[in-house]
């Protein structure tokens, strides 16, 4: 099978792309042909089809006229799909898995997949598709307010990076693809907690779209300690969302 990843970034960048590059591993490993489609980036792996990556605009790093455009790149960006037609085109994959395409590649690469009628998988990350913040949390606290589709809350409380107008521009993101049905083209969203998977249901995406599909490890290349002490490893970026105070408090 001919399978095409998607994903912001091709190089380690944090969890999501560890789990990308396993999976490429391991499907690689079962005799698939896998070739991947992320924007250009210097930090990228090699890949046989970094012609086809397209440069995308940086929306941190926008500043006066230019930021509006970031702002639209970041919502939907025509010159994406049109790289990733091409590299469709090209490559005539059976299937596309995507990862995270919000924010840089988009939901434009969804709409070529579908005019082509490849089907599409997609690993469910975060919870961007029923927050988007994509954190599900509201002032430090777990939130699931947006469920219902009022993304407007994002705005008023400020929730990415207690930035109002970079809620504004999220929130649009989640309006326009909520409205426009660009996720319809996805006919799995592969989750990797029950948790996930029972968001994506509660937020009106039928359960038969959903899969709990978890994350996994090369058990080989791990050695285990079986005898007790009074430690525990925690392996992860340093941020609040990972739950890190409550692994503290639960030790204690």
């Amino acid at each position: 099978m001919k399978i095409a990843l998607a994903n912001n970034y091709y190089y380690v960048r944090g969890g999501s792309e560890r789990v990308l590059f396993g999976d490429q591993e391991a499907l690689e490993a079962a005799g698939h042909e896998v070739r991947p489609f992320a924007p250009k980036d210097e930090r990228n792996n090699a890949a046989s089809s970094a012609a086809f990556f397209p440069q995308v605009t940086d929306y941190g790093a926008a500043h006066g006229a230019g930021l509006l455009k970031a702002a639209i790149d970041l919502v939907y960006s025509p010159a994406v799909g049109q790289a990733f037609a091409k590299f469709l085109d090209d490559f005539r994959p059976d299937v596309v898995h995507c990862h995270n395409i919000y924010g840089r590649l988009t939901t434009a690469i969804l709409d070529e997949a579908k005019h082509r009628r490849i089907p599409v998988v997609m690993t469910v990350h975060d919870l961007k598709l029923v927050c988007p913040a994509y954190l599900g949390l509201r002032e430090g606290q777990p939130c699931q307010l947006c469920q219902d589709g009022g993304y407007w809350r994002c705005v008023r409380w400020k929730c990415h990076k207690q930035s109002r107008g970079a809620s504004l521009v999220y929130a649009a993101e989640s309006y326009f693809n909520r409205f426009a049905g660009k996720y319809g083209a996805v006919s799995r969203f592969l989750c990797p907690s029950r948790f996930m998977q029972q968001s994506l249901i509660d937020a009106g995406i039928v359960e038969e779209r959903t899969a709990y599909h978890p994350n996994a490890l090369p058990l080989g290349n791990y050695t285990p300690q079986f005898e007790p002490g009074d430690y525990v490893l925690y392996a992860g970026r340093l941020s609040a969302e990972k739950g890190i105070l409550t692994l503290l408090a639960a030790l204690e």
